[in-house]
């Protein structure tokens, strides 16, 4: 079960669930199949419920500016492969006499220029949806097993209606029920390429375009491939020579119901679960863990700064998880705001260097142990945000501070790496703070007397203690610049930074 992840820059499918494959023996019976069919629409229905209520009453939608507005939610699309359309618009995958979802073409006849075929007129939506409902509710009597069979033969149909025959638009008004399955082109990618040109397969097309290709499809199917490979009808090729036109009136490509992306993620299940047990009663959860494992390892490992991590490849992973941006010191004091980084790290300007996002501090937490550490960030952008962990560390002289983790550098072969800390110091508690009076300690940014900058400190992963919560005294804040300004908005400069206050937060726990 995928679902897609819009919150972040690159939108991409998230794997939540695995359900497994159970074939059971009744299954294969007249009788399991019926229960399939309708556990299927039954689900569809669950799932689908609300928006099918307010495609027909409306919903209000808040809008950002204020005030609402009444929306009626439609159904345009469903990428699907063949079997997937059947199923979900009930009508019978195989063992039928009219395999289209969009004509009443013969299977015989599918690819041929007559009447039975290309020629086929329009399945209509009403009629089978009541054909449908009329066997559904169909009681036990006599002869009525004989009916219900031979409605279904009538229509190639399953004896229960589609739950999304109830969304508003689908099976009244303009009926586009099925039309709401894409034109799929994964096997005829390369067919569609050939005879199209690159704005009909992405881009759009004008209707005098559409309709000459539609023509050209037709004729390679009835010129060029069955003359060549004999006859074949299968619902590809006659969706292909019959109903192009129909997808470029609709939606104007074919691109759109490509399911060539839900297809290449299978190839990194079958990776990940080479990797798995086998067991029933853990792959699932190995499954999981392995698709998690991946994005994180491409989103904490292979942060390129101010660039789109590449999407996650099982190939990839690994040269990935070591790789940062390559980067001179020069280049981080000006981007970064370190002033003095070269004399902490005791470099030239001109060294270059490697930054990663984070890195793996302390031992290892269960109940995973020996296998996952904890992550300190360091990240200018981590999932459209800036991260920066507060910490406490000890320094080479044996004392500890707490400060801000502000970047992590490490060379290419890993066997140097160090954190750049802004060191912060207590402050003055104000009388009457009910934070100090439950010991959340006051910080203050440490400066020296006769300095302009923060004290940065170079530490390795072996110096970090723990990772403390720290926030803004927003009394202090308030007080200084009222209570619209927001820490982000505030001027970098020397007298902000000697005035900024925090306070530690012991509500929350460390890690």
């Amino acid at each position: 079960m995928r679902i897609v992840n819009i919150r972040l820059k690159t939108i991409r499918w998230v794997t939540v669930a695995y359900i497994p494959k159970v074939v059971p023996a009744v299954l294969s019976s007249t009788k399991g199949n019926e229960v399939r069919v309708e556990l299927l629409q039954r689900i569809l229905f669950l799932v689908f419920r609300s928006c099918i209520k307010a495609s027909h009453t409306g919903s209000f939608l808040d809008l950002p500016g204020g005030g609402e507005v009444r929306v009626s939610p439609r159904a345009l699309l469903y990428v699907c492969d063949q079997k997937e359309e059947r199923a979900v618009m009930c009508l019978k995958s195989s063992g039928c006499q009219y395999p289209c979802t969009l004509c009443m073409c013969e299977k015989g006849a599918a690819c041929t220029d007559k009447k039975q075929g290309l020629q086929a007129r329009r399945r209509s939506v009403r009629a089978t949806v009541e054909a449908q409902l009329s066997n559904a509710s169909m009681g036990q009597f006599w002869g009525a097993a004989a009916q219900r069979q031979e409605i279904e033969m009538a229509h190639s149909l399953n004896s229960v209606p589609p739950a999304l025959a109830a969304w508003a638009g689908l099976a009244n008004g303009p009926e586009l029920l099925y039309d709401l399955p894409g034109f799929d082109r994964l096997h005829l990618a390369a067919v569609t390429k050939l005879l199209y040109a690159k704005k009909c397969t992405g881009g759009g097309i004008s209707p005098t375009e559409a309709k000459v290709l539609a023509v050209r499809a037709k004729d390679w199917v009835l010129e060029h491939y069955q003359p060549l490979l004999g006859p074949c009808h299968n619902t590809k090729l006659h969706r292909l020579a019959a109903h192009v036109m129909d997808e470029f009136r609709l939606r104007g490509n074919l691109y759109d119901g490509d399911t060539g992306l839900n297809e290449s993620l299978h190839k990194r299940v079958k990776l990940a679960y080479k990797m798995t047990n086998r067991k029933r009663a853990q792959f699932l959860e190995q499954l999981v863990l392995v698709e998690q494992a991946a994005h994180a390892l491409c989103d904490d490992m292979c942060d390129v700064e101010g660039d789109e991590p590449p999407p996650a490849r099982p190939s990839d992973l690994r040269r990935l998880r070591k790789m940062g941006k390559r980067c001179t010191v020069a280049e981080l004091i000006r981007r970064r705001d370190l002033p003095g980084l070269d004399v902490a790290l005791g470099l030239s300007q001109g060294t270059t260097v490697l930054t990663s996002a984070g890195l793996f501090f302390g031992d290892p937490t269960t109940p995973r142990a020996g296998r996952t550490k904890k992550t300190l960030r360091a990240a200018p952008e981590f999932h459209g945000s800036p991260w920066f962990d507060w910490l406490e560390y000890r320094t080479s002289d044996g004392r500890t501070h707490i400060g801000r983790a502000e970047v992590v550098l490490h060379n290419h072969a890993g066997t140097w790496q160090r954190v750049v800390v802004k060191r912060a110091e207590s402050a003055a508690a104000e009388r009457g703070c009910v934070l100090s009076a439950y010991k959340c300690q006051r910080l203050r940014w440490s400066i020296p007397v006769d300095g302009m900058d923060v004290r940065l400190d170079v530490i390795t992963a072996h110096d970090v203690l723990r990772i403390v919560v720290v926030e803004f005294d927003w009394e202090d804040l308030c007080s200084r610049h009222g209570p619209t300004k927001m820490p982000d908005a505030l001027p970098k400069t020397a007298a902000e930074v000697r005035a900024a206050r925090f306070f530690t937060n012991v509500f929350a726990p460390s890690v």
